[in-house]
Parts: C-alpha cells; structure tokens; sequence
C-alpha cells in the first residue's frame, strides 16, 4: 500500500492525461485515462460524480435507477441498464470524440479527489467510511503497483 504523500504525487501524476473511458463493473466506478500508449485506471468504491460547473452529469448514486422508470431496478442493475449506465456511455462517447486532457488532479488530506478537464468538468471522489475499507484505488495498467486509499485498507 502507499504512504498519504505518494497517494497524493500518484494522483497529480495523472495531469496531462486524457480521459479515454467511464463506466463501472458491479458497484465500483472505474474511471480510464491515457498518456503515451499508458492505461492508468481510477477505481472508486465510494461516492463518485461528474460535474459541469453546477450541474452533476452522472453520480454514483445513479446506478440505483433504472434507464425506464418502469423497469425493474435489479434487473437493469444486472444488465448495465441505470441511470448511471446510460450517462457514464454519454460521456465516454463524448471524450472519445475530443481531447480531453487533466488540467488539475488533486489528492486532499481527506482522500477525496479532484479531477479537471476543459469546459468547466470535474471528477469528483469521496470517501464517505470512518473504517479501514478500500475507498479508491489508482493504477498503471499491467502494473502490479496499486495506489491505495486509505493505505489500512488491507488490515481490519
């Protein structure tokens, strides 16, 4: 695991980035950038959004609402078929049609993350438990080295 400073350097490593994907696998955000041929991945287990200025494009809580309000709320949540599903698929079409590069990454003491890109759009990640659960974590693709927050999350 990663000492607070180093969780910090590792997320202000990914300035200069661009972002190339969102979605999620089960409950767990996970959030794709690239620099150089290099996939780094954000995995957040803890509440998470997108917003434009005032306006929250897709959160978190999203995946507990089904795409049709009429729909049954598990079945989408099996299916990919939420709130979330459907504008986490906006907003990768979106990047994927531009160059949407980190301007700002900003680890803080608390562990909640600040990602910014042009047009006024932040990442947002926050961890919301008082225990030693794994909250988010930061990594290379193929790389065995995972940053981790908070660092106890492997001991009870």
């Amino acid at each position: 695991m990663t000492a607070l400073p180093d969780l910090a350097a590792a997320v202000k490593a990914l300035e200069g980035t661009r972002i190339v994907d969102l979605g999620r696998t089960l409950n767990m955000v996970e959030v794709g950038f690239e620099r150089g041929g290099a996939l780094y991945r954000l995995h957040a287990q803890c509440p998470f959004r997108v917003v434009q200025g005032a306006r929250i494009l897709v959160g978190s809580t999203d995946m507990n609402y089904p795409q049709d309000r009429t729909a049954d709320g598990n079945l989408a949540y099996d299916t990919y078929a939420t709130m979330f599903d459907r504008n986490a698929k906006r907003l990768t079409e979106r990047f994927a049609a531009g160059e949407f590069l980190v301007v700002s990454a900003v680890m803080r003491e608390d562990g909640s993350i600040v990602v910014e890109i042009p047009e006024s759009v932040r990442f947002e990640v926050f961890p919301a438990c008082s225990g030693p659960v794994e909250s988010w974590r930061l990594f290379e693709k193929g790389s065995d080295v995972h940053h981790v927050y908070p660092d106890s999350a492997d001991r009870d």
